[in-house]
């Protein structure tokens, strides 16, 4: 779990490690390896990433999500769908799979449109799942039923939590505090 106040680092952070951004300075180290020296398309492939904009394309629901992993199963799929509370409110609304995500994608509430950015990110079966305010469009229930859904369907899966809602941290075993682009505080 990784928070800060505003402007602190925590994004920039978790786009060094996720290998989106490249430093200007130093290194990141995975398993005492440079990052810089890895295979990229290994490393990205391994991880799930859920920012704070939703970044959906102009066609179906489904295939927005299968651009998280265009070789993945059904199974991957349906797991993703029912994870990410997706197929909820698909169900609860009356929509459909093959429903088309508008240009302006404001045909679906950001809460919709999030739950769909985590399926995406769920489909790989990543081994790093990023979630940089990935639910902060939730009410608290739905924001617990979905964490506590990804840990119970993902499990062995590394979990970073970027959020400003302490609450979160009760589902974690580290705690980070940033501010000014510096660790302040490790909590275990």
């Amino acid at each position: 779990f990784i928070n800060g106040i505003s402007g602190s680092g925590k994004s920039t952070l978790v786009e060094l490690l996720a290998g989106l951004n490249i430093p200007i300075s130093g290194q990141i180290l995975i398993d005492q390896t440079d990052l810089s020296n890895m295979n990229m398309d290994n490393w990205l492939s391994s991880i799930g990433f859920v920012g704070q904009k939703n970044f959906l394309f102009n066609k179906s629901i489904k295939k927005n999500i299968y651009d998280g992993d265009l070789n993945a199963t059904e199974l991957s799929y349906r797991k993703a769908i029912e994870t990410s509370q997706t197929l909820d409110f698909l169900e609860k609304y009356n929509l459909s799979e093959n429903d088309i995500i508008n240009q302006n994608q404001d045909n679906l509430s950001g809460g919709q449109l999030k739950r769909i950015s985590i399926a995406r990110a769920l489909i790989k079966n990543p081994q790093i799942l990023i979630l940089d305010e990935a639910t902060n469009e939730f009410d608290e229930l739905l924001e617990e039923k979905i964490i506590n859904e990804i840990i119970k369907n993902y499990s062995g899966i590394t979990i970073i939590f970027i959020s400003h809602n302490l609450k979160i941290k009760k589902f974690c075993n580290r705690h980070f505090i940033i501010n000014d682009n510096k660790i302040l505080e490790q909590k275990l």
